[in-house]
């Protein structure tokens, strides 16, 4: 059975907006992924290099459902596209996408986060 509809959700984080503590950052400019989506892929676009005074990781999440692998600052280089490894899952419920920051706190940083999914 082919997967007929696929959707892309597209947010983005950015430090001088969202902040960097450590937690999980319900990001302002977001998208609701509903309940019963099953994520595909995640990656990010970064347009500004994420750093942080300590050894910071970078994960991204669908309500309470972790979707990736969490990811290394040396990853989230400027200009640079990033595919998330996706740890996968259904949602339930839904939720908006959510930047989780954890180790230490984000000090700068700004891209775009795509999640394919299909519901």
């Amino acid at each position: 059975m082919a997967l007929s509809n696929v959707k892309l959700a597209i947010c983005e984080y950015d430090f001088a907006v969202d902040g960097g503590a450590i937690s999980d950052v319900a990001i302002k400019d977001t998208e609701f992924i509903p309940a019963g989506a099953v994520v595909l892929k995640v990656y990010a676009a970064v347009e500004t290099a994420a750093t942080s005074g300590g050894s910071a990781t970078v994960a991204v999440k669908c309500g309470a459902l972790g979707v990736t692998a969490t990811t290394s600052l040396g990853s989230l280089a400027a200009t640079k596209t990033v595919a998330f490894t996706a740890a996968g899952g259904t949602t339930s419920p839904g939720g908006n996408v959510v930047v989780k920051i954890a180790t230490a706190a984000l000090t700068a940083g700004k891209f775009k986060i795509f999640v394919e999914y299909a519901y």
